[in-house]
């Protein structure tokens, strides 16, 4: 194959997706994206902004020209902190989102297809789960470890606790497509239960999802 067929399959690959709402959300995440590479570097250095400064004398201004977003109450430009801090934030949802979604789609599709006392054990622990809240349990948290960790702790619990609505969505897919052709086919072929899970019903849920 050429170099420019290749291109032209890649650029096919690239596409954005035909739903609106998805254009939408991929469009927000590229402008926070840029926001939290470059923002810190233009408000530092480019408008000669610091999070950090306090100056009393500025308290509670209201946006101007000089402070677009206004101050804080000891001073504090309010956008140097917003386009700063956009950088964690990301940072934390990226972290928690990847755990949601491994946790997810592995103890769902697990236990849609291996059924029995996996299946049982898999949901209970998903049940137990889906009544924990999260936001109460990350106050907890955080006044425990009081600052150690940073935000890996508030990534990590945000993430071990939003799984389980997907788990329950993976596991309902994955039940409609167990006894499909194409797993029997690969079990009849001597393929293994992980690999059945990982290269047969994994990416035909990833697939089938809305």
């Amino acid at each position: 194959m050429s170099a420019s067929v290749r291109g032209r399959h890649s650029l096919r690959r690239l596409k954005l997706p035909p739903n609106p709402k998805v254009r939408v959300g991929i469009a927000i995440f590229v402008f926070f994206a840029l926001l939290a590479l470059l923002g810190p570097f233009v408000v530092q250095n480019v408008m000669g902004l610091s999070p950090s400064d306090v100056d009393t004398t500025r308290a509670m201004e209201l946006p101007s020209a000089e402070h677009l977003l206004g101050t804080t109450a000891t001073g504090e430009d309010v956008f140097a902190q917003l386009v700063v801090g956009s950088r964690i934030s990301l940072l934390v949802g990226l972290v928690a989102g990847v755990i949601t979604t491994t946790l997810s789609v592995l103890v769902g599709v697990a236990g849609g297809y291996l059924g029995g006392r996996a299946d049982s054990f898999l949901t209970a622990a998903t049940n137990v789960c889906l009544v924990i809240p999260g936001m109460p349990l990350l106050i907890i948290v955080a006044s425990y470890v009081q600052g150690r960790g940073g935000w890996l702790t508030v990534a990590l619990v945000i993430g071990l606790t939003a799984w389980p609505w997907g788990a329950r969505q993976k596991r309902a897919q994955t039940l409609s497509l167990r006894h499909r052709d194409f797993v029997s086919a690969a079990e009849m072929t001597g393929e293994s239960r992980w690999g059945v899970i990982t290269r047969e019903l994994i990416p035909r849920s990833r697939r089938s999802s809305p």
